[in-house]
C-alpha cells in the first residue's frame, strides 16, 4: 500500500528538521518534489489519490546524505526495518548472480578454459533473481503468501514480478515480503531501490560468496537457473 499524504507529511516535517532545513509549511510539497527529483504534477496526482510513492523518501534521503533505509524505518508501519539485520546466505547471494558467473566459477575449479569474468554485473542484472531466490528460500508457500498479500490473483502477474517484467514497488516489498518470510532489505537491493552499501552489505559480499561456495552449491544454483530459463523459453 502506497504512503498516505499524512504519513508522508509527518515524515517530511521530522526529516527536514533533522537535516537542518526546517520544513516550509507554506510550500511543503514543492520542497519534497524538488528534493525527490519528482515533477510537481506527478506528485500532485499522487497526493490527490492519497497514494505517495515511497521512492520519494529514498530520493529525498539521498539528496541530504541520509540513509534511505533508516528513513523508511521512520514510517510507523515500517518500523520493523530498524530491528532487522539482513544477512543473506551464500545460497541466497548465488541465486541472484548472473548465470555466467556461476558457470565461470565452476569452469575455473574444473580446469575448463572459459572466458574470464572481471566484474560482477549490478545486482539487478539477472532477470530471474527473485524467482530463483524464492525457489531456494521460501518456495511455493512464500510465493503464494506474497501473491495473497499483494492481491495478485493471476499467476501471470506474480511471475511477471518474479522474472523482472514488472518491478516490485518499494511498498510491495515492505508490506509483503516480511509476511511471506522473505528478507525485505535484501529484496530492496535486488529490486534496485537501495544499494548494497545502504543495506549494510560489504561490497565484496557477492564475490566472497561466489569464491567460497562449495562446488555442489554452485551446481545446485546452476541447475535452478537452467530450469528457470527453460520454463521461460517454453512460455514464449
Amino acid at each position: 500500500m502506497r504512503l498516505s499524504v499524512d504519513e508522508t507529511t509527518a515524515w517530511a516535517e521530522d526529516f527536514y528538521v533533522r537535516a537542518g532545513y526546517p520544513f516550509n509549511k507554506d510550500v511543503p510539497w514543492a520542497s519534497i518534489a524538488r528534493d525527490a527529483k519528482f515533477s510537481t504534477s506527478k506528485l500532485r496526482v499522487q497526493r490527490k489519490r492519497n497514494e505517495i510513492d515511497a521512492l520519494i523518501l529514498i530520493n529525498v534521503s539521498r539528496t541530504y546524505g541520509m540513509n534511505p533505509l533508516a528513513e523508511l524505518a521512520r514510517i510507523p508501519r515500517w518500523q520493523y526495518l530498524a530491528s532487522i539485520i539482513s544477512m543473506p546466505s551464500t545460497r541466497q547471494i548465488l541465486s541472484s548472480l548472473n548465470p555466467r558467473h556461476i558457470l565461470y566459477e565452476i569452469g575455473d575449479r574444473l580446469g575448463i578454459d572459459l572466458p574470464r569474468h572481471i566484474e560482477l554485473e549490478p545486482w539487478i542484472s539477472y532477470y530471474a533473481r527473485f524467482s530463483i531466490w524464492f525457489d531456494v528460500t521460501g518456495g511455493e508457500a512464500a510465493k503464494n503468501r506474497l501473491a495473497e498479500i499483494l492481491q495478485l490473483s493471476s499467476p501471470t502477474s506474480m511471475n511477471a514480478r518474479l522474472n523482472s517484467r514488472i518491478r516490485f514497488e518499494v511498498d510491495d516489498i515492505l508490506d509483503g515480503f516480511v509476511s511471506a518470510g522473505m528478507d525485505p532489505i535484501y529484496a530492496l537491493v535486488l529490486a534496485g531501490w537501495i544499494t548494497d552499501t545502504e543495506a549494510g552489505y560489504a561490497q565484496t559480499l557477492r564475490r566472497q560468496s561466489l569464491i567460497s561456495a562449495h562446488i555442489d552449491e554452485l551446481l545446485f544454483i546452476m541447475q535452478k537457473q537452467m530450469r528457470s530459463t527453460l520454463r521461460l523459453l517454453a512460455s514464449q
